[in-house]
């Protein structure tokens, strides 16, 4: 089977890996309130953070004068060695997640992921297109959702939505805990 690589929209934003102290410093409260649901900086800091068995990142969505409006948090996993990275969270205006291709190529490049995986519901599918991202597929291609223990199969996450307009990722249940099943 062949994978599926899609262009992506070339921009200047780059992606800032931020420390604790960083993110603190230049995520304000405005953006925070922006978002459905609601995180505070406290929670961020705690699920992301202060986790005590996983080791997170968080990439500010670099703009022009170094501002940031947009916050990704991913989590690396490495299994049979084979490394990917897993966008768990945004925060922010996901309207830039469009202009991260690049970006996204350069950790690829950078870490030797093997792909990268992002599961989303309220982000609009042309976004997710504009950043080089396509819908997984039942076909031939495994993206495996379980790493503790690894199983090589495509799963499907059903959710219930509450409202209208709100953006939810991986981070935002329960598919993002460690699990020894």
């Amino acid at each position: 089977s062949q994978k599926e690589i899609l262009p992506f929209e070339m921009s200047d934003i780059r992606l800032k890996k931020l420390t604790r102290e960083e993110f603190c410093r230049d995520i304000p409260e405005t953006i925070l309130k922006k978002n459905r649901p609601y995180k505070s900086k406290r929670y961020l800091l705690h699920r992301y953070f202060e986790h005590p068995i996983y080791q997170y990142q968080c990439y500010g969505i670099e703009e022009d004068c170094n501002q940031m409006e947009t916050f990704i948090f991913c989590r690396e996993v490495e299994c049979m060695h084979t490394k990917i990275l897993k966008m768990i969270d945004v925060v922010g205006d996901t309207r830039c997640l469009a202009q991260i291709g690049k970006g996204v190529e350069q950790l690829i490049e950078r870490n030797q992921y093997e792909y990268v995986d992002f599961y989303c519901y309220g982000i609009g599918s042309d976004i997710m297109k504009r950043a080089g991202f396509s819908v997984r597929k039942d076909d031939v291609n495994i993206i495996p959702q379980y790493f503790e223990p690894f199983e090589q199969k495509n799963v499907d996450i059903n959710i219930i939505i509450p409202e209208d307009k709100i953006c939810i990722f991986r981070g935002d249940g329960d598919m993002d805990r460690p699990s020894k099943r």
